[in-house]
């Protein structure tokens, strides 16, 4: 990418006299480009971007419009497309600029790759289903998010979607109390969970002081146990002496 930039903002492009070039980057080429001493960003005006969800909800509906044939009565909206079954068509437009995480570029692949997942099926149906929209979703966890994204720096393996929780882009099935502190872990972004806010996400019907320590620690000895049983690692989820447990921020140094 550095080099196909190396020859669009080539400093002598510059000195065009009436003539102003305007480059859209992601943030993650700001380091990169400030060091590169052909480019010399130091000499451009840098404003940051920053994409609200009705940004990207405009730009897809700027795109709808723009590709519909009826220029009279466009489409609007992806939900426009979509199943109206369940509320699936309502909440489609959300759905995705929540999955797009705030990147404009995320949000227009995720229409295109749904209206392509829909259109290759033997005889699709008129109005786009349920479940293209989960095979996109499946796919993005798993390869495009960060072929599309990256991955950011230090990013754990673990994340909730819905009621989802995610291993590595794939759906880890869990349930009860081993759900709960699992939850628990991962929404704590790497913090570590205090022995009463594990017991009041396993055990929420109990008053925490009535969950004895060996309860806890025993619980999560069977949440390890059935990571382990779905070739996860059971060291992620990490001990801290005496403050709680979290998910490790790495395998390096933690223990089972």
């Amino acid at each position: 990418m550095l080099s196909l930039l190396s020859c669009l903002m080539a400093p002598e492009l510059r000195r065009i006299d009436n003539l102003a070039f305007r480059y859209f980057l992601p943030a993650s080429l700001e380091e990169p480009l400030s060091q590169n001493s052909r480019l010399r960003l130091d000499r451009c005006h840098v404003e940051h971007l920053h994409w609200k969800p009705d940004d990207l909800k405009r730009l897809i509906r700027q795109r709808m419009i723009a590709f519909s044939e009826d220029k009279r009565a466009p489409y609007e909206s992806l939900g426009q497309l979509c199943d109206p079954s369940d509320g699936f068509a309502a909440r489609i437009d959300d759905e995705l600029v929540e999955l797009a995480e705030g990147n404009p570029r995320a949000a227009v692949f995720l229409a295109d790759r749904m209206l392509r997942y829909h259109c290759r099926k033997e005889d699709p149906p008129r109005l786009i289903q349920a479940d293209t929209w989960e095979e996109v979703k499946e796919k993005w966890w798993r390869v495009d998010r960060e072929r599309i994204v990256g991955a950011a720096n230090g990013e754990q393996p673990f994340r909730v979607w819905g009621d989802q929780i995610l291993f590595q882009g794939r759906k880890i099935t869990l349930s009860g109390r081993s759900y709960a502190l699992l939850r628990c872990l991962v929404e704590a972004r790497g913090h570590i969970c205090s022995m009463e806010e594990l017991k009041r996400a396993g055990w929420p019907e109990d008053k925490p002081e009535g969950v004895t320590e060996g309860a806890l620690n025993e619980a999560i000895r069977r949440l390890r146990q059935k990571l382990d049983e779905k070739g996860i690692d059971p060291r992620w989820v990490e001990n801290v002496r005496g403050q709680g447990y979290r998910i490790a921020r790495s395998l390096e140094k933690s223990g089972r």
